[in-house]
């Protein structure tokens, strides 16, 4: 059965929405608006199409934590199967607490840097997918995905400082790019 495949980082999403203004160092202001949302690029654009009622595989890292598990039932929901390739001991996902104004927003971002992951393994997770969404990282993973016939598509979503130099050996791989 043909599905769509990507590796990406998975992100949790805390906002406090609302706000009537960002609070000063040192204060605390309530908002009586909150959500708690899944994001990440390419483990985004997986939600959105398992949605749609695509099947489809999010390779991605997850740890024995309340923000995986939070994202291992979102996943579900939209109908994606998410494959861990995380092995260390660390909150494996992304968190961003963003406060939002009126006007602006203000972000506050954990990330774990630490590198665990096995292209091999995040190859032979996603091989056999008709459709990859492709990761900036990894572009021997993608070379050996399109060899085997697997569309590769490159949505690079906004890094500051892009320009064609940084993506160009990405693009060389990518069959389309967003």
């Amino acid at each position: 059965m043909a599905f769509a495949a990507g590796y990406g980082k998975t992100n949790v999403d805390l906002l406090f929405e609302d706000m009537s203004r960002l609070p000063d160092e040192g204060e605390e202001i309530f908002t009586d608006k909150f959500s708690l949302c899944l994001g990440g690029g390419v483990p985004g654009t997986m939600v959105t199409l398992g949605r749609l009622g695509v099947e489809c595989k999010t390779v991605t890292e997850l740890s024995d934590d309340m923000f995986s598990d939070f994202a291992l039932r979102e996943f579900r929901k939209a109908g994606v199967e998410p494959i861990n390739v995380y092995h260390g001991d660390k909150i494996a996902v992304n968190i961003t607490a963003a406060a939002i104004t009126k006007n602006d927003r203000t972000f506050v971002s954990y990330g774990n840097e630490e590198n665990t992951i096995d292209a091999e393994e995040v190859y032979s997770a996603l091989k056999g997918a008709k459709a990859v969404a492709m990761h900036a990282d990894l572009p021997e993973v993608y070379r050996k995905l399109k060899k085997d016939g697997t569309t590769v598509i490159l949505d690079t979503g906004y890094i500051e400082g892009m320009s064609l130099d940084k993506y160009e050996h990405l693009l060389e791989i990518a069959d389309y790019f967003l």
